[in-house]
């Protein structure tokens, strides 16, 4: 919980200095050609 916290402090100030660098990732399908392989490897059962 903390963790995210401090990442949406975090995400205020640059999105005022630097519009469009948090969206930009999302946008152009880089972030995820990168992340989508990730949970592969992962086991999910109920």
């Amino acid at each position: 919980m903390l963790t995210l916290d401090q990442g949406v402090i975090a995400a205020a100030p640059a999105r005022e200095l630097r519009p469009g660098l948090a969206q930009r990732p999302f946008r152009t399908g880089g972030f995820r050609s990168r992340v989508r392989p990730l949970p592969a490897g992962e086991r999910f059962s109920i």
